[in-house]
């Protein structure tokens, strides 16, 4: 599996409601280090917004329903995703390249006459 990507599928899936706010920290919180080796990766901005959610709703400062717009938001801004250029497998310890992958409809910018 590819926690890059996954990340994504979590957080569309709580957006969605099919999964809750308990069962994205269970599964953020023990693979924090990994969106810490690139931080500018889409993924990794991701991660950070996941967590400052989490405090914001620990502390009463937002609800879910504000949270699930917020990441709603970060979606429709990176319609396209940077994934981390290289990702080493703790278990082959071996880099693979990823490229940049569309998430979501590119909205037109151009229309033939």
């Amino acid at each position: 599996m590819d926690d890059s990507l996954d990340i994504l599928r979590i957080a569309r899936d709580y957006v969605d409601g099919t999964i809750s706010l308990d069962d994205v920290q269970e599964w953020l919180v023990p693979r924090l280090g990994i969106f810490l080796a690139d931080p500018h990766s889409t993924a990794s901005e991701l991660a950070g917004l996941l967590e400052l959610g989490f405090a914001d709703i620990a502390a009463d400062e937002a609800d879910e329903r504000e949270f699930r717009d917020l990441i709603s938001g970060f979606f429709r801004e990176h319609d396209s995703i940077q994934l981390p250029s290289e990702v080493q497998t703790a278990a082959a310890n071996s880099t693979v390249s990823i490229e940049t992958v569309i998430a979501g409809t590119r909205e037109r910018t151009f229309s033939p006459i």
